[in-house]
């Protein structure tokens, strides 16, 4: 919804409002002084296909006569002079670019399909996690600073739901919460019962980087019953669930946000990759449900939704378990889409009791790509501290 005006001979449109109006030259845009190079097409160059594991076949680029050709394993491939929908489709099995004095506009679409570029094949990660973080780190930030959004001021407005029923946990949610870097946030949190002390958690919140509100809610209600009171107090434009006892990275929004504007789903999650299994104190590499793809499951304690599209489909289910699921359902009996984007910077924490999943521990050790031993130590998941 943006009002398009041509400039005035001076440059200047006096009818309009120009505090946040960007001017959208032939090769730039700009916004209060500040110039955006927007090269980037979130609905065209996006990551969307690219997988969690696999994604490190390297290409040779040239470019002639502003042409972009590669030659890897699969053959050459002639891109064009910009990316399209058809050559991203093309790039998703190949992990990095070897070439010097790309156009920058192709270097910041390519890294925005999840493409690293680089000098050398020498340059190349060295590990499955390595190439995994550097592609992710890449295009977070070509889809960040190079689409319309930034020059537009676009991002949208996030409220984190955090409900909590359990004191132990209060400390390590409200980290999880304090690290979180997106700019437009606020924090709802949901003390759940009375082994909670609504004072502690007020103390907690007040410290805050970011807006909170502390609702107090009765513990016969329903786990979704909280939700949704959380839900009707929060004033995001989009809502995300955390769980009190998961681990979530500092660019964990940013991840769900970009993810639905290149998606264009009504629920947007991470791929329920990482797993830390406390009864055998091991971090997993799971890759079991594919990435960067419409499905049916998300990890449920990421879960991202506007709250138009919540409230729609009639807000959280009334239900004490099976929440996230009961969503997931409604959303996709009405017709709409979710997304499930990459895992990193989310582990799922399993322990021995607690969880309302009835799987057992064992599960969650099969079909294992990599196994660290204790709690994986990584920047992207805020565990390197």
């Amino acid at each position: 919804d943006v009002l398009v005006i041509p400039a005035a001979a001076d440059g200047q449109a006096s009818d309009v409002e120009r505090s946040t109006a960007p001017e959208i030259g032939a090769s730039e845009w700009s916004r209060d002084g500040q110039r955006f190079d927007v090269c980037v097409d979130p609905y065209v160059q996006r990551p969307m296909g690219r997988r969690s594991v696999g994604s490190t076949g390297i290409a040779t680029g040239s470019v002639t006569g502003g042409v972009l050709t590669l030659t890897g394993p699969e053959g050459r491939m002639v891109l064009g002079r910009s990316i399209t929908a058809s050559a991203a489709r093309a790039l998703r099995s190949i992990g990095a670019v070897v070439a010097r004095d790309l156009p920058v506009e192709l270097v910041h679409q390519l890294h925005a399909c999840g493409v690293l570029v680089l000098d050398s094949e020498d340059d190349a990660p060295t590990t499955e996690l390595d190439w995994q973080v550097r592609s992710v780190r890449e295009r977070r930030h070509a889809l960040r600073a190079f689409g319309p959004a930034a020059a537009l001021d676009a991002w949208p407005t996030v409220s984190v739901l955090l409900v909590t029923h359990r004191p132990d946990f209060l400390a390590h949610a409200m980290q999880q919460v304090r690290q979180l870097a997106y700019p437009r946030l606020e924090v709802v949190v949901g003390v759940h019962g009375d082994a909670v002390d609504s004072e502690a958690v007020r103390a907690h919140a007040s410290s805050l980087p970011h807006p909170s509100t502390v609702v107090t809610i009765d513990g016969q209600r329903t786990l979704g019953e909280a939700l949704q009171y959380c839900s009707q107090r929060a004033t995001g434009d989009l809502v995300t669930k955390m769980d009190d006892d998961d681990l979530y990275g500092p660019e964990h929004i940013w991840d769900l946000v970009l993810a639905r504007q290149y998606s264009g789903a009504e629920i947007v999650g991470k791929a329920l990759d990482w797993i830390h299994v406390v009864s055998e104190d091991v971090t997993v590499f799971r890759p079991t449900y594919p990435a960067e793809k419409y499905a049916r499951f998300v990890a449920g304690g990421t879960i991202l939704i506007a709250r138009g599209d919540l409230d729609a489909v009639g807000g959280w289910r009334p239900v004490p378990k099976s929440v996230d699921r009961a969503l997931l359902d409604r959303v996709l009996d009405a017709g709409g889409l979710v997304y499930r984007t990459h895992g990193l910077g989310y582990v799922y924490v399993r322990r021995p009791s607690g969880h309302t999943a009835s799987v057992r521990d064992e599960h969650f050790l099969t079909k294992v790509t990599q196994t660290h031993p204790g709690l994986l130590r990584h920047a992207e998941f805020g565990t390197d501290a």
